[in-house]
């Protein structure tokens, strides 16, 4: 497995005006599944091989979640979120 670490310099955010964003990278060649379990438990986001977590230091709006989709159960609030058709889109991608 290799590892190489990169840090990107600030740039604006791509979800919120007048912020600054910045990401901590890594490109793992070869990651293990512990390794790739472990990253995606704390935060980090993956795509293809680069592994990257937001590193703002005046914002933390963007912080991962994970959710278990086949075993999601709609509250009441969630329920009357969708009955009140505010103007919101729902994409789903497999």
């Amino acid at each position: 497995m290799e590892v190489y670490e990169l840090v990107q310099a600030p740039r604006p955010c791509s979800y919120l005006p007048n912020l600054e964003a910045s990401f901590r990278y890594f490109y793992i060649k070869n990651c293990t599944v512990y390794l790739y379990c472990a990253l995606l438990e704390r935060g980090w986001r993956r795509f293809g091989n680069y592994f990257f977590v937001p590193t703002c230091k005046t914002c933390d709006a963007c912080i991962s979640i994970r959710q278990d989709c086949a075993n999601f159960v709609f509250s009441k609030s969630h329920k009357r979120t969708l009955k009140a058709r505010l103007p919101c889109e729902f994409l789903v991608q497999e």
